[in-house]
């Protein structure tokens, strides 16, 4: 009998790391959490007085930006299943050009007074990327410390992809719909 191992079918199989295992159980609580905000924003949108306000509040949006965002997200999570430890490190550069296109994007809707008591769009629009960025940046600082050590990257990367993955919804809910 090996201590550690399950047997299926006759075969030793070796269970999910404990590590793991909370990971996913994590990121689904995480997934109901993004289902909510997105199903809220979907509720608020569909509203009949609405819906136009959302549409003319979409349309200021810079659509560059939302594109390059989905861009930065996409590179850093191909470049983070690469082998080589500075590709890694690339990854978490990509992930920091994200927020700075986040942020000089709020930067151009403040310039216009838009702000997240301007309507229902920009509330939501505010909420769902400063969660995301926060998300992101605490993926940022976990893999620069385990890159930094040296250490396995096997966990952080199922959140970093999903991160990523929910990031890139947002941003076509918000930017392109």
């Amino acid at each position: 009998m090996n201590i550690g191992h399950e047997m299926i079918a006759g075969k030793s199989v070796d269970p999910m790391p404990i590590s793991q295992l909370a990971m996913w159980l994590f990121l689904a609580s995480e997934a109901m959490f993004f289902i909510v905000m997105l199903g809220s924003f979907v509720v608020l949108e569909s509203a009949t007085d609405q819906h136009r306000v959302f549409v003319q509040s979409s349309a200021i949006l810079s659509r560059g930006i939302g594109i390059g965002c989905v861009v930065l997200l996409g590179l850093s999570s191909v470049g983070l299943m690469g082998k080589k430890i500075l590709v890694k490190w690339a990854a978490i550069l990509l992930a920091c050009g994200y927020l700075l296109l986040s942020g000089w994007q709020w930067k151009i809707l403040g310039a216009h007074q838009l702000h997240s008591s301007t309507n229902n769009f920009f509330a939501c629009f505010y909420l769902l990327s400063a969660v995301h960025c926060v998300h992101l940046l605490a993926g940022i600082f976990a893999l620069s410390w385990l890159l930094h050590r040296r250490r396995s990257l096997a966990v952080i990367q199922i959140y970093w992809h999903f991160v990523n993955v929910m990031g890139v919804l947002s941003i076509v809910v918000l930017y392109f719909v």
